[in-house]
């Protein structure tokens, strides 16, 4: 299944539902390819990322491995979620509250 841009237009809520569509979907067994401009959605449904730069592919990997490349990031100007912003400046890659939260209670390492 192809989705291109599948939250816009959504308020919280149903971007919530959708996602939670997609993913009941892709748990059934079928491939999703999702189109987006949304790092938000990529760093939490995302098991793998093909990042586009004005035509051409330049990277494939999962969220975190894109996101935690400097190289990548200065190339494209990729705005990568706060989240992940944040935790860079502890030497991580974190991609969800719920990872920072972990992070937290046992400690960075």
């Amino acid at each position: 299944l192809i989705v291109d841009e599948p939250t816009t237009g959504l308020d919280p809520d149903e971007t919530d539902r959708m996602m939670a569509m997609i993913r009941h979907l892709n748990q059934q067994g079928h491939t999703i390819v999702m189109i987006t401009h949304s790092m938000r959605l990529v760093a939490a449904y995302a098991r793998r990322c093909l990042l586009m730069h004005k035509g051409q592919m330049i990277a494939d990997g999962t969220p975190r491995e894109i996101f935690a490349d400097p190289d990548v990031i200065r190339a494209t100007s990729l705005e990568i979620p706060p989240i992940s912003r944040f935790s860079q400046r502890w030497g991580q890659t974190l991609l969800t509250v719920e990872e920072v939260k972990a992070c937290c209670t046992r400690g960075f390492s």
